[in-house]
């Protein structure tokens, strides 16, 4: 905790109820779904705990933290196991502006279906879904196939 991992950007906020992003209540611990900020600016601000890491660190328990149905350990699906709502958060810029300025690249509307695939690195799996379209000259083109995605959150963002 407390280690810059992400560009000072990137905010990952988890919240029980967000917008148009549905979640559980409840974690797979069976505790209430709470908010939690993962990642604040660029750097680990919290992480998960499940009933008996908490006990035994002397930490909150977050839900989430791998009991339940999430492989105990504390190893959990990722940031929390994937109980609530998670949003990247971004700036101020308007999606238009956004898409202006970019030369070349892809608009995703949304991911769903994430899944944890290696816990030891953070490894993701899912999909996009409502839309992917190809962005060129600061213009958004005809849509693109639903892609799956298989990464770790850290390389998500390196630069290319």
């Amino acid at each position: 905790m407390g280690e810059k991992l992400f560009p000072e950007y990137i905010t990952l906020p988890q919240q029980s109820v967000r917008g148009r992003q549905p979640s559980s209540p409840w974690s797979g611990d069976l505790l209430p779904s709470k908010a939690v900020t993962w990642i604040d600016k660029g750097v680990v601000a919290n992480l998960a705990y499940d009933r008996y890491w908490a006990a035994k660190t002397g930490k909150e328990p977050t839900g989430g933290g791998g009991g339940g149905t999430r492989g105990g350990g504390g190893g959990g699906g990722g940031f929390g196991g994937g109980e609530g709502a998670l949003t990247l958060d971004g700036g101020d810029a308007s999606t238009e502006a956004l898409i202006a300025s970019v030369e070349r690249g892809l608009l995703i509307t949304h991911f769903w279906y994430i899944r944890g695939v290696n816990p030891q690195t953070l490894q993701q799996t899912g999909l996009t879904r409502d839309g992917v379209f190809l962005i060129e000259n600061g213009k958004d083109h005809d849509p693109r196939d639903e892609l799956q995605i298989s990464r770790k959150p850290g390389t998500a963002f390196e630069e290319y």
